[in-house]
């Protein structure tokens, strides 16, 4: 999660503005994230979204008219595999003497794919980019050249997440030249609380295995899992980080109703009664010795609206696949306990068309009060589609529950 930014008193006096001036400014990027150039030339539309659940966290689609051929894609114009873009959205203040524009960061893009249309009136450029994840995914860059790669039982999965993020590999999977990733990464499995003689949390349990092709993405969200409740993914400033989920438990609200009751336009309350299960058992690796590790969590708590007590056992069985290969009781009780938190207070939804708000960010919190319930409630915001043209946006919300608010 981005830090929370705290608008102005000028930042919200334009917000509401009716008639506004919005802007695009685009700066053309080398991989050390140093300015070369800005892309001139009028937008026609831009929009862009936002998705915590996703890999690839923010993509963009931009069309804007251009004045020559400089950005066609050639080796020795501006648009190319190694250069990136930084995305400012602006708003003229009108009701400042100075009519200054207010610029805010819509983040750091690779380019994806690139068409230009050409007419006797018209130089049109459309541009379709993501954010640095493609790197790392396959989506533009990302393979080992390893025929085979493993990383051993015992080894630090901080450290190995770095080398997965920063270094280069050879044909043999090991790393040697270092790549510009600036990163922020939290010591995974160093806040879990063991018995003394337990192995340590912040190393790799057991020995990981990787096929040909295998990707530094697959090699990072494999240690990531290793431990629930965690998320990978690059900033507006193209720092790639690596933490908890956050909870909003003790954040501040990005927005209450305040603000938001002057920019909603519309909104849909959705509700999804098949997701929610309050038992949650879970089996783990089937050991050799013909036992099997698993793990069992039940929603117990009585002034929640989903416990056992009041609607019974809703139980839903974890066994294959990702689960498969959890390797001992204490990681599948943690996971168990992450799954009943997902199934018991992720499942109520709204939906909000609003005024375009350039500084939200997803797994942020706002406070609102839905029209169609009259309740005063917070949110986490999961998904936001910007659309700056229309100068209209979309956010995809979930319930945050007081009862529940750590992810275990």
């Amino acid at each position: 999660m981005s830090a929370l930014y705290l608008p102005t008193v000028d930042d919200l006096k334009v917000l509401k503005l009716k008639n506004k001036s919005i802007y695009v400014k685009i700066e053309l990027l080398d991989r050390n994230y140093l300015t070369l150039a800005e892309l001139n030339g009028v937008t026609i539309d831009l929009s862009l979204s936002i998705d915590a659940n996703s890999d690839i966290r923010r993509t963009l689609s931009l069309t804007m008219t251009v004045k020559d051929d400089s950005l066609l894609l050639e080796e020795n114009r501006k648009i190319w595999f190694d250069r990136y873009i930084r995305v400012y959205v602006g708003y003229l203040n009108t009701l400042s003497p100075k009519q200054e524009v207010l610029w805010y960061n819509m983040g750091i893009y690779l380019f994806n794919q690139t068409s230009y249309s050409y007419d006797a009136s018209t130089k049109n450029l459309s541009l379709s980019c993501s954010d640095l994840m493609s790197e790392l995914t396959g989506a533009r860059n990302g393979a080992i050249p390893a025929m085979m790669m493993q990383i051993s039982e015992g080894a630090n999965i901080r450290e190995v997440m770095i080398k997965a993020l920063t270094q280069d590999y050879n044909s043999e999977g090991e790393g040697n030249t270092l790549l510009n990733r600036p990163y922020l990464i939290d010591d995974i499995g160093g806040e879990v609380n063991v018995t003394a003689g337990s192995p340590d949390p912040r190393k790799v349990p057991y020995d990981l295995k990787f096929n040909t092709g295998a990707t530094r993405y697959q090699v990072i969200e494999k240690l990531r899992d290793l431990y629930p409740g965690w998320e990978t993914y690059f900033d507006v400033n193209g720092v790639f980080v690596c933490k908890r989920i956050p909870t909003c438990k003790d954040d501040a609200v990005a927005l209450d109703d305040s603000i938001l009751s002057e920019l909603v336009i519309s909104e849909q309350l959705q509700n999804s009664l098949e997701e929610v299960k309050n038992d949650i058992i879970l089996y783990g690796v089937q050991k050799k010795d013909n036992t099997q590790i698993e793990a069992r969590c039940c929603d117990e708590n009585e002034e929640s609206p989903f416990c056992i007590q009041k609607l019974g056992r809703i139980t839903q069985v974890l066994s294959s696949g990702e689960y498969a290969k959890i390797a001992t009781n204490d990681l599948a009780l943690q996971r168990a306990k992450y799954e009943l938190w997902k199934r018991t207070r992720l499942n109520d939804g709204l939906q909000l068309q609003t005024i375009t708000i350039p500084w939200l960010d997803v797994n942020q919190k706002i406070r609102y009060t839905p029209r169609i319930t009259g309740k005063t409630e917070e949110w986490i915001i999961k998904s936001i589609n910007h659309s700056v043209s229309s100068g209209t946006s979309s956010l995809e919300l979930i319930k945050f529950y007081s009862l529940y608010p750590d992810i275990t």
